[in-house]
This record gives C-alpha cells, sequence and structure tokens, in this order.
C-alpha cells in the first residue's frame, strides 16, 4: 500500500458516519416493529421489515469494500428513507421515532456523498499520478 493509497482522516471519518447511520437506521426500523406492531400478522410484520431493510442490507457490502460508486448509490437511495421519516414525524404517536429515522437518513445521505466525493477524489489523483511521467 502506497501513501497514496491510504485513506485521509476525513474519508475514514464519512465512511464511519455514513456505517454508523446506515447501522442505526436498520436499528430503528428494527425497534419500531418490535415496540410498535401493526396489525399485520407476524409474516406480514416479516415482510414489512424486509421490504424496508433489504435495501439498505443490500448497498452494505459496497460500503465496507469502500466502493464511491456504491457510497454514491447509497446515497440516493437514503432519499425515500428520508421521505418516509417526514411522513412519519406527521404521526403524534410516532414522532420520536420519525425524528430518529429523520436524523439518520439525513446523517447516511451526508455521510456516504461527502464519503462518495472524498474517495473519488482520491481515486481520480491516484489514477493521475499512476498515468503521469515519472520524472
Amino acid at each position: 500500500m502506497t501513501a497514496a493509497s491510504i485513506p485521509s482522516p476525513g474519508e475514514r471519518l464519512w465512511h464511519f458516519l455514513a456505517l454508523l447511520a446506515l447501522g442505526s437506521l436498520i436499528a430503528v426500523y428494527g425497534l419500531q416493529h418490535f415496540l410498535f406492531p401493526s396489525g399485520l400478522s407476524a409474516t406480514g410484520q416479516g415482510v414489512l421489515f424486509a421490504l424496508q431493510v433489504l435495501p439498505l442490507l443490500a448497498s452494505l457490502p459496497s460500503l465496507l469494500r469502500g466502493s464511491a460508486r456504491g457510497a454514491a448509490y447509497l446515497a440516493f437511495l437514503a432519499m425515500p428513507y428520508f421521505v418516509v421519516a417526514i411522513l412519519t414525524l406527521m404521526d403524534p404517536e410516532r414522532r420520536p421515532w420519525g425524528a430518529a429515522e429523520l436524523f439518520f437518513a439525513l446523517q447516511l445521505f451526508l455521510g456516504a456523498t461527502y464519503f462518495a466525493k472524498a474517495r473519488g477524489l482520491r481515486q481520480a489523483a491516484d489514477a493521475a499520478r499512476a498515468g503521469a511521467p515519472s520524472e
């Protein structure tokens, strides 16, 4: 590993924040399903939980690998969760859960966006350095 390929502290911070927000968002949805069961059967609740969490889990491997493209896709994926959080805020009984969803969805969006930017800039600089003639 060369000195140029070592992630910067800022890149590590945004990567950590994106991972933390992703796990926290999954935990919030899990706790909501556990503490506020809907009128659905257990199977229906499981399917609903899976529909909410599987897109986040599907993007986890690319984020763990540190892919800039995967982080950019994850930033786009955070937007529907942001909308759901706004809608959850409208329900007075679930307002604290909506605030938690909103916070973690926004943190996921910002962390993934800035990580993708930092990683993409570093990869472009590494590619330019590799293509430049040595002196």
